[in-house]
């Protein structure tokens, strides 16, 4: 696994360090799928990383981590109404 220390999280940011880590090892025409967490950075067709990407590789299918999204909205339904937290309790 590679992790990059990003000095921004813009959308030109992320767009660049993925295609060049990509390009360097000879992997961006081979990329065929693309899992992304739903964050506009990332996700927007028109305006994210992922929407730039897929405009270079017309191939290029994607599918969202809908486990990451289902955390969030869960982040926030219990800071809205704490009570609900209760409701749920593991074993």
């Amino acid at each position: 696994m590679t992790l990059f220390e990003l000095t921004r999280t813009n959308v030109e940011t992320i767009y660049n360090i993925l295609k060049e880590y990509l390009e360097e090892r000879k992997l961006l025409n081979k990329v065929k799928f693309l899992c992304k967490d739903g964050a506009k950075t990332m996700s927007s067709y028109q305006e994210g990383a992922a929407g730039k990407l897929m405009k270079e590789l017309k191939n290029l299918q994607y599918f969202k981590r809908l486990c990451h999204q289902e955390s969030l909205a869960l982040k926030h339904t219990y800071q809205e109404f704490p009570e609900l937290g209760s409701l749920i309790k593991l074993p």
